[in-house]
């Protein structure tokens, strides 16, 4: 059972550079811990989504590793899901493995038992003896903690009586009829025991996408409505196209698989080979942002789609942590519908403040040195775009802290008559920074910065977590 899995140790080798994944993972598990639930686009779960042979395992055990290292054996449990998906109970066996790592004494270990047994019973098919078993093996229950009617239905399966009568059931459904309650009292009794830890709680579940579809999906149903006690937070690993699968095959064909999952899912993050990074757009950050956008901007605000498109793809760039993007967010609305308000510069240059206020400091310095190695860390960071097709905002950007890099190169440039000869690249910045036109932008990313200046400055954002008032700068 997955309260007797001995802890397994990652492999020593990175061949594939996964270090700094699971670092950031690190921090979005710390994010989501502190959060309150009404701030979270859903539970207290990340999901680390990549094809098959790409290495989540070893970032399963890889992060287990890092946990126990920061915080001890008390902070993780690691449950291999594909291990345990032949079982009835799904919270069974993720009940089991958190008691197991929690280690909880007296009061709060009972208390959590006997409420366990009625979740256990009032989910558990009646006459489903190695159900009935499992449940009482688990995590310890005997017949005082357990109904009268569970503990008479136990005795009558193990006498190989397979029908119970009309009275018994409903005796069963009688005593634990009130589903809802009884899962908030268990919620309750696991939060008493997690919120006075001084770190996150990590239950990571493995191979999740190996599992039998009902498996899988009853895994994300249960941690929904079971585990959403203080500091606990869930990782899950898989690859989303196999829960996809999952989803279609037990709700039908025509069910929105990532809508169904976003009920479930606050953080999915790819884990993705270098050479596929630029293949699909990031959503890992797109349920928090709309979640923590409804929070801060005023319903009269105008259209914020293009700016939470925006900073979707600027916290994926910076692998920002939760915390990181709500500071953006609170900027953004104190930066109101300013003229002198331009998106995605702002929202880069907000973004470089709250995360690398060192970097930001140097670009803004006026010191040609320190502006061009503070701009070429941002050409590195964004990656060189493609040069067909539509312009986005980072390419854009891109564009613009290159022009910044190597800025003695580009002004000699536009002065010569060279520009039919240019390459692709250097058109690029040409057209980014508007040398090719009297409207040039040359100074049009320090505008941007000095706006984050004055904001980060005021005293409404050096406040308290709340809601900013919005006013325009």
């Amino acid at each position: 059972m997955a309260d007797s899995t001995p802890i397994v140790t990652a492999p020593p080798t990175d061949a594939l550079t996964r270090e700094p994944f699971v670092s950031a993972l690190m921090h979005h598990v710390t994010d989501l811990s502190s959060l309150e639930l009404n701030q979270l686009p859903a539970p207290r779960v990340i999901a680390v989504d990549a094809p098959w042979g790409y290495g989540k395992s070893w970032v399963a055990y890889r992060l287990q590793d890092q946990l126990i290292k920061a915080h001890g054996p008390k902070s993780v449990v690691l449950i291999d899901a594909f291990r345990y998906d032949h079982h009835s109970d799904v919270f069974a066996v993720i009940a089991s493995a958190v008691m197991k790592a929690l280690d909880p004494k007296g009061k709060q270990k009972r208390a959590l038992l006997q409420v366990a047994g009625k979740v256990m019973a009032s989910a558990a098919p009646i006459a489903a003896k190695a159900l009935i078993n499992l449940a009482t093996k688990t995590v310890g229950l005997d017949g005082d903690d357990i109904s009268e009617s569970i503990s008479d239905a136990k005795d009558k399966v193990e006498d190989g009586i397979a029908d119970f009568s009309e009275k018994a059931v409903e005796k069963m459904f009688k005593s634990y009829s009130d589903t809802e309650q009884v899962q908030r009292k268990f919620v309750e009794s696991l939060s008493n025991i997690t919120k006075s830890l001084p770190h996150p709680f990590v239950v990571i579940i493995d191979e999740l996408d190996r599992c039998r579809p009902s498996f899988a999906l009853e895994v994300l149903e249960r941690v929904k409505h079971l585990f959403t006690a203080d500091k606990v937070v869930f990782v899950l690993f898989w690859n989303s196209n196999a829960i996809h699968d999952s989803i279609r095959h037990t709700y039908g064909l025509q069910t929105s698989a990532e809508s169904y999952l976003s009920k479930f899912v606050s953080l999915s993050v790819p884990l993705t080979l270098s050479s596929d990074r630029d293949k699909s757009p990031p959503k890992q950050y797109q349920g928090f942002i709309e979640v923590t956008a409804q929070r801060y901007l005023p319903s009269n605000f105008y259209d914020t789609r293009d700016f939470k498109d925006l900073l979707k793809d600027v916290a994926a760039t910076f692998t920002a942590s939760l915390r990181d993007v709500e500071r953006v967010i609170r900027l953004f609305a104190m930066g109101g519908q300013s003229g002198a308000f331009e998106e995605s510069a702002f929202v880069y240059l907000a973004m470089l403040q709250v995360m690398h206020q060192e970097e930001f400091n140097d670009f803004m310095s006026g010191k040609r040195q320190l502006v061009s190695n503070a701009s070429m860390r941002q050409v590195k960071r964004i990656g060189t775009p493609s040069f067909k097709g539509r312009t986005t905002p980072l390419a854009l950007l891109w564009g613009n802290f290159l022009y910044h890099a190597e800025i003695e190169k580009y002004t000699t440039m536009a002065s010569e008559p060279i520009k039919d000869r240019l390459s692709d690249q250097d058109t690029h910045v040409f057209n980014s920074v508007g040398l090719n036109s009297p409207m040039s932008r040359e100074h049009w990313l320090h505008q941007q910065g000095h706006v984050v200046y004055e904001l980060i400055a005021t005293p409404n954002f050096k406040g308290a977590e709340q809601p900013t008032t919005w006013t325009p700068v």
